[in-house]
């Protein structure tokens, strides 16, 4: 491991404001575990892709492909339509799909990304068991979520969210980092 990677470990906390400048803090460091090989990312529930442009700067590499997916339609067919224009150089495809029940094989992706989704769900837990499974073994799922008081959403809904997450966490024994920034909070889970 890295020690910059080592260094960031020991703290529970990241120095940024920007939720997408703490995800792309986090993925510059983990893609450099897979430099052998070919890393393929998960965009869960990419929107109109603002992960997928994180995603985009942090590979630099033409190793590294990105298959994003989310449930709205409109969004999908604007990200396939605009991929040209936006540079998204690792995109392979969007799909349209639910992270809920997820149309991928078991053990397919090195990295899974879901960077403020999962408050969208009933059961946050639901979608997080999705991503466990269709991550390798040696792979990483990176979660970035508002907090209850980051004023975005309702804070039960937040709430809610976070205490499901890490209920799933603590309950199935699965081992994480959690960094936590004043509006909202990020946790790497390793397989």
């Amino acid at each position: 491991m890295s020690e910059e990677y080592l260094e960031l470990m020991k703290h529970g906390s990241m120095h940024v404001d920007d939720p997408h400048a703490a995800l792309e803090e986090i993925l510059s460091i983990l893609v450099n575990f897979f430099e052998e090989r070919r890393v393929l990312i998960l965009d869960a529930g990419c929107g109109y892709g603002h992960s997928l442009e994180v995603i985009s700067r942090v590979s630099d590499s033409a190793l590294i492909e990105t298959l994003s997916f989310d449930i709205n339609l409109d969004a999908v067919v604007w990200l396939n339509k605009n991929r040209e224009m936006h540079a998204f150089k690792t995109l392979l495809g969007v799909v349209c799909c639910s992270l809920e029940t997820l149309p991928f094989r078991n053990n397919s992706f090195h990295i899974a990304v879901s960077s403020l989704v999962l408050h969208h769900l009933s059961k946050a837990s639901k979608g997080l068991s999705e991503l466990i499974r269709i991550c390798k073994n040696d792979g990483y799922i990176v979660i970035v979520e508002w907090k209850e008081g980051a004023g975005i959403h309702s804070k039960e809904e937040l709430l809610r969210t976070e205490i499901d997450i890490f209920n799933f966490i603590k309950k199935k024994g699965i081992k994480y980092k959690t960094f936590n920034c004043e509006k909202f909070y990020l946790i790497i889970i390793w397989k």
